[in-house]
Parts: structure tokens; C-alpha cells; sequence
């Protein structure tokens, strides 16, 4: 029989990955009516969560959380029992997983606490080591550097796109592309314009729209207010993969190497499967020739072990940030 138990533990798990292991002070995510529901791709309970722009709240701050990004996650998704055993079309999540499916409100997110964090890494949590959240998931390992990859004679060409558009809150709408290619990670300017970056393209797409050309576009300031159609002009970078990293680069890695500048994040995967020649769009247009450019695929957080762990087991973790 498929799944029938196979053993029988002496002691009783630590704990549940995602649930409080104290009672110590913990604070949430602010947001607001509408805000903090999951992005398109759902998002996993007990790890750690990014909120963007692709939707807002009633406060215009970002609204959908997504199990990937760039930078410091904003928080930490508490078990609360909202994953579902129903699949509901049209999503694909099966049924009894531990993931809230596209749409569904996450009841919260959270800033501080202490929690039982699986040990998803390589080698054995010890107390005091940090957590790191795994930029492509969410999951979380403990140790005490970030996990990089690298690709050898990569390059960072810079690129602009000049486009025709209407802004209204967080939505840009492209009517007429005069030059270029629209991607994530863009920086944009024009008249009225809040200066803010590319957050992505608005999908399904419309009769008439095309793929990085004339569309809808998610941009990372709300409140925008752009109703006559104004020549828009953006920035970005254009990285090329020499040869092929070791670990896939997920989106939202930190670029080094090179004469690459600093910050830069990739964006948007654009051609390629991830190997030797594939391109990415990254936020910063400094030009890097022929170089060795090396890719972070996790970032720290601000929480710690409280326990010992092997990977797979749950480990106490606390926040350093009251």
C-alpha cells in the first residue's frame, strides 16, 4: 500500500516547522485591506516570503507574496492551518501540500518570533549559526556564509528601451515601444513618472500586447498618476552567461565580479535554460566585459539557531530583532 507508515519514533518531534517554539514577543507585516495575498505561483508555508508590487493594499503598499525574490525577505510564514487539502481550479498545487495557493489570503507574516525552521541545507544546524533563506524557495539552512555559484567569461552589456505610456497606481501601460525591450529590474524616468523599477509583465496578455513590448507592467511605486500618454525611458542590464554555473542562478542572486556595478540583482530570465549563453535582464547597467562573475543563491536573515539539526530535522530558531 502506497504510503503506509514504515516506522515508529522512540521521542516525539521538536516540533511542526512554522509553529511558534515559545511564547516570546513576535510582530507582524503590516498590511492592509487587499494586501498579503499569494503571488501566481503560491506561496510555501514555513519559509521565509517576499512582498512585491504585483498587487497593493488599500494603503498602497505592496500586496503579493511570493516564495522568491531579492534582497532580505519581509518575513516569515507562520503554520496557521490555511494550506489546503482541495484543490480548487485552476490551480495545479496537490492536494495535502504544504502551500497556500495563488490568491489566497496569508494570514501572517512575520517580522520577529521564535519558530521551528526545517533544516533544509547540506550540513548540520548548530546553535547560534544564522538562517539563510534560499532565494529561488524560501527554505531555510543555518550556517555561517552565503551559498554562491559562479560562471566564467560572463558579460554586462547596458540597455534602454524608450516607450510610449499611461501610469496609473502600480500599473505602467505601454501603448508604442520605440526602441528596445521592456524587463523586470528596469529603472524608469519620464515626465510625472515616480522614479521606481520594472517589477514584471502583467499576464495573460491581451489581444495586441507582446512579450517586453506593448503591454501592462507592474512597477515598484503605486500612487502613480499618469493619464496622458508620456514618452517613458528605462534602464537596465543585459547579463550573458559564458560558461555554465554549477547551480542553477535563481532569480533575484547578487551579482559580483567584474567591473559589475553594486547593487545588481538578477531580474528576469530572457533567453536560455540557466546554462552556458543563456541571458538574464539585472538592475544595474555598469558594463562588465569578459569576467568571472560570481552569484549569491541565499541571503541572511536576521534569524539564528536556538538548536542542533541535520538536515531535514526542525531546529528552535529565534530573532535577533526584538
Amino acid at each position: 500500500m502506497s504510503g503506509f507508515q514504515t516506522q515508529v519514533n522512540i521521542q516525539p518531534a521538536l516540533g511542526v516547522a512554522g509553529d511558534f517554539c515559545s511564547a516570546n514577543t513576535h510582530n507582524t507585516f503590516q498590511s492592509g485591506a487587499g494586501g498579503l495575498v499569494a503571488g501566481p505561483a503560491g506561496v510555501t508555508v514555513a519559509a521565509f516570503a517576499w512582498v512585491t508590487y504585483q498587487t497593493t493594499d488599500d494603503a498602497y503598499a505592496p500586496g503579493t507574496v511570493n516564495s522568491f525574490g531579492f534582497g532580505p525577505p519581509s518575513g516569515f510564514i507562520h503554520r496557521e492551518m490555511q494550506s489546503l487539502n482541495t484543490v480548487y481550479p485552476p490551480y495545479v498545487t496537490p492536494a495535502g501540500d504544504n502551500t497556500i495557493p495563488s490568491g489566497f489570503q496569508i494570514g501572517s507574516l512575520f517580522r520577529s518570533g521564535d519558530f521551528f525552521m526545517t533544516n533544509n541545507g547540506t550540513t548540520q544546524a548548530q546553535p547560534g549559526q544564522t538562517a539563510y533563506a534560499f532565494l529561488a524557495t524560501g527554505l531555510v539552512r543555518f550556517g555561517s556564509a552565503n551559498t554562491t555559484t559562479s560562471s566564467t567569461t560572463s558579460t554586462v552589456s547596458a540597455q534602454t528601451f524608450s516607450v510610449t505610456a499611461t501610469l496609473n497606481n502600480n500599473i505602467m501601460t505601454v501603448s508604442n515601444v520605440s526602441s528596445g525591450s521592456i524587463y523586470a529590474g528596469a529603472t524608469i524616468s519620464g515626465s510625472g513618472v515616480i522614479g521606481c523599477q520594472i517589477v514584471g509583465q502583467v499576464t495573460p496578455l491581451l489581444a495586441g500586447e507582446t512579450l517586453a513590448g506593448v503591454g501592462r507592467y507592474y512597477v515598484s511605486a503605486a500612487e502613480q498618476n499618469v493619464a496622458v500618454g508620456v514618452t517613458v525611458s528605462g534602464t537596465y542590464g543585459l547579463l550573458t552567461l559564458g560558461g555554465a554555473p554549477a547551480t542553477p542562478i535563481p532569480i533575484g542572486a547578487f551579482v559580483s565580479g567584474g567591473t559589475v556595478g553594486n547593487p545588481c540583482y538578477v531580474r528576469q530570465l530572457i533567453s536560455g535554460t540557466g546554462g552556458a549563453g543563456s541571458t538574464y535582464s539585472v538592475d544595474n547597467n555598469t558594463v562588465s566585459s569578459s569576467a568571472t562573475l560570481t552569484f549569491t543563491l541565499d541571503v541572511a536573515t536576521s534569524w539564528v539557531a536556538d538548536s542542533a539539526g541535520a538536515p531535514g530535522e526542525v531546529v528552535k530558531t529565534r530573532c535577533l530583532i526584538p
